[in-house]
């Protein structure tokens, strides 16, 4: 229990760094590993452990986005075909990349429990 609980804390701490220094695929991690204690020990996320987990996501997912949103204004000023394909040969990894972050944050979630607390709202919010 006590290895338990330094690990949790040496990830919380390790996700709190990786925010500050915006390394959010490190982040992610962090925050992957403390999920999984959490539901190991079928305890439920801190608010703060949730808001990382929120934050994380958020900025993988969102640098994501933007990729694909200008891939969509490449497009059309491709000089060439195979320029065009090439472009939408990026769109179609980027498109599996955030569906790939996507159901991976909502695993994360389908393994806590949804109750109709404050946390519970946050995590549907998600």
């Amino acid at each position: 229990m006590e290895q338990e609980t330094s690990a949790l804390s040496e990830h919380n701490e390790l996700a709190r760094i990786y925010e500050a220094l915006e390394m959010y695929s490190d982040m992610v991690d962090e925050v992957k590993k403390v999920v999984e204690l959490r539901d190991g020990a079928g305890e439920q996320m801190t608010m703060d452990e949730r808001y990382r987990l929120s934050i994380a996501y958020k900025h993988i997912t969102g640098r994501l986005r933007t990729a694909y949103r200008a891939t969509v204004d490449i497009l059309p000023k491709a000089r060439t075909e195979q320029i065009g394909q090439l472009v939408r040969t990026v769109q179609e990894k980027l498109k599996g990349d955030i569906l790939e972050k996507c159901q991976e944050v909502n695993q994360h979630l389908a393994n806590q429990v949804v109750t109709k607390d404050e946390g519970g709202v946050f995590l549907l919010k998600l």
